[in-house]
Parts: structure tokens; sequence; C-alpha cells
């Protein structure tokens, strides 16, 4: 999968771009606190397996450049968790983390949604997306397709959105007999676009996590990536 390469370019990216402007010394500290965000969600996907569940996480940060999201790091109870039930196992798991007291439930797929998270994008309809053979195998790539459309582009100009500079990574070719997408996505949302890529990927894909911060210049930072 290609989530973990993304992860990789976003962090060089915040040593490569900070160095030189604030010192390795913050380059590092920021950094630290990718690899600290990262660490916790890799800990709360593995919860999510554990009760064969799938979740999306929706939270805010701060922008730096070259547009890159660094979020406080989620809160997570490990020590407290002991019930085989996925609802309460995500209640205690979150109990420290006062951002995340809105967990519900649709589609079979639970929602963790920091208060106040603007939710517009995430509801914008998509008539549909047309996906390679590529994006079809890999959720990130899937995700690049969305981006691309027309309709969404042209949201995001209105809206002043960009997305989060982390693309990169290596990608393997479709291998037969894996788990796919359809190579059409259609009458859809972009939440539903992110729950028909986890629904598709379930067996190794737990967690989508959406992100964004407001930049200095007024545009909003977005980006999607999985666990």
């Amino acid at each position: 999968m290609i989530n973990h390469c993304v992860r990789t370019v976003r962090l060089f990216l915040v040593v490569a771009s900070f160095s030189p402007i604030l010192g390795t010394g913050m380059a590092q500290t920021l950094q630290h606190r990718a690899e600290a965000e990262d660490k916790a969600l890799g800990a709360l996907s593995s919860a999510l397996e554990n009760v064969k569940r799938q979740a999306v996480v929706e939270y805010t940060g701060s922008c730096f450049k070259p547009s890159v999201i660094i979020a406080p790091t989620i809160r997570l109870d490990i020590s407290s968790v002991h019930d085989v039930d996925a609802a309460a196992t995500l209640q205690r798991l979150l109990a420290k983390d006062r951002r995340f007291k809105n967990i519900s439930e649709s589609d079979g797929i639970f929602t963790i949604a920091q208060a106040g998270i603007p939710q517009d994008f995430l509801n914008m309809h998509i008539r549909e997306i047309h996906l390679t053979e590529k994006q079809q195998y890999d959720p990130q790539l899937a995700v690049f397709a969305l981006f691309d459309i027309p309709e969404v582009q042209e949201y995001m100009t209105a809206h002043r959105i960009s997305v989060e500079n982390s693309f990169g990574g290596f990608v393997s070719g479709p291998i037969a007999g894996n788990p796919h997408l359809n190579p059409v996505i259609e009458n859809t949302t972009v939440m539903g676009v992110i729950k028909t890529i986890l629904q598709t990927f379930s067996t190794n894909t737990h967690l989508a996590v959406y992100r964004e911060c407001s930049a200095s210049d007024g545009r909003r930072i977005i980006a999607i990536t999985f666990k």
C-alpha cells in the first residue's frame, strides 16, 4: 500500500523544508510530532483491527510550509481497553482526548470527529470517478483520482482548499486476486468514496484519516490517508 510511502515523504518534507528556515532543532521537533501522531494513528488502527471494524477519524492541525499539516497527537488510553464491543472500545480508547466526543456509526463504519471540524468538503456530491487499473488496487491512488476530477477541482478552487503536499512513494502494480475498487464510483459524496475504499480494502485497511488546517494566507489544507 502507498499510505506508508506517503507518510514517509510527508516526514521528509517537514525536515527538508524547515531546516533552512527554522533550523535543524525545530525541524526535528516537528518531525517528532508528526511521528508521534502517526504512531497514535497506528495504535488506533490496530485497535479497530482487533475488533474487526473500521473508522474514519477527522481532526484539525496546524499548517506549515510547504502545505504540511502537523496535528496534536491523539491521546489514547490503550491500558483501559478490554471490551470486545467496538463502540465501547473506541469510547474507552479515546476517553482522554476531549476532541473526540462525537463517535457515530453508519454503513457499518464508525466516524470519530473532532467537534467543529468543517464537513462541507466531505459532504460534497460526486457524480462519478473513473479509476485506472492501478487506482482500483490502491486506496491512496483512488483518493488522488478523487482530488483530480473537475467538480472537486472547481470546489477546491472556489473555497480555497489545497491538498497537503505529501504525494510520493513507490506503488506496486495490480495483483490478480487482490481486493480492488470498481472502475467507476458514482452518485456518492467524498465521505461515501472514503467509506467505499475502506469497505473494499477491509482486510488490511482499518482507518481513514481526514485532516485539515487553516493556512496563514486563508487557504484550507486537507489530507486523506489510510492505515
